[in-house]
């Protein structure tokens, strides 16, 4: 399996905070992954040895919805709890976060700077409110 799509991000849960304070952390996986992909994944783009991964399969939920009782289905899921060698703590949460924010800073800063429609509007206006003004 492809290790840049095992690990899908971390849950945040009361239970999870309370693992993690115990050096446990609890991260949602790819359905089809296994123990070893974990181990690998986490190695090879987060640079933490682990020692356990516990495996749990979440099952599908159908929810009640909206005025006419409308079933939603929540899909399957797999979450991993896993502890980390020696004790080392990793916020996985904040590591997530600092790779979106780099992200959008470099989307930010590659994409066109054409000015939108409203823009164009509001300086058409001025200019005609000039024109009225000098007349």
């Amino acid at each position: 399996m492809n290790l840049t799509h095992v690990i899908l991000g971390p849950v945040n849960t009361e239970k999870s905070v309370i693992l993690a304070e115990d050096g446990q952390h609890v991260i949602y996986v790819h359905m089809d992954s296994t123990k070893e992909d974990i181990r690998s994944a986490a190695k090879k783009f987060f640079a933490i040895d682990i020692t356990t991964v516990r495996m749990i399969k979440m099952p599908e939920k159908f929810r009640v919805r909206g005025k006419f009782g409308q079933q939603v289905k929540r899909k399957r899921r797999k979450k991993a709890i896993v502890r980390v060698r020696d004790g080392k703590n990793f916020d996985l949460l904040s590591i997530v976060s600092e790779k979106t924010a780099k992200k959008k800073a470099t989307v930010k800063k590659d994409a066109p700077k054409a000015a939108p429609k409203a823009e164009k509007k509001a300086v058409k206006k001025t200019e005609e409110k000039k024109t009225e003004g000098k007349k």
